[in-house]
C-alpha cells in the first residue's frame, strides 16, 4: 500500500488494546492530513488527557477545539 493512500481516506480508526500508541499515531496521522491541507478532526473517548498533551494543548471539551497551525495549510480540531 501507497503510504500516502492512508489521506485520501474520509475515516480512520485506530483502536487496539492499552498503551500500543494509538493517540500518538491518531495525533500524528491528524497532524500530517492538516498539513497537506485537509480539514480533519481527531477525537478520542479517553478520559486521559493524552490527545490534548500531543497536540500542545491544556484541556479537550466535548466540543471541537481548533488546533493552531500556524505553518498549515489545512485545519486542525481535536475533541
Amino acid at each position: 500500500m501507497n503510504p500516502d493512500a492512508i489521506f485520501k481516506k474520509k475515516i480512520l480508526i485506530c483502536c487496539g488494546s492499552g498503551g500500543v500508541g494509538k493517540t500518538t499515531l491518531s495525533a500524528a496521522i491528524a497532524l500530517e492530513a492538516a498539513f497537506r491541507g485537509k480539514k480533519v478532526i481527531v477525537l478520542t473517548i479517553d478520559p486521559a488527557k493524552r490527545l490534548a498533551t500531543a497536540m500542545g494543548i491544556d484541556s479537550l471539551e466535548n466540543e471541537p477545539k481548533e488546533i493552531d497551525l500556524s505553518n498549515g495549510s489545512g485545519r486542525l480540531f481535536a475533541m
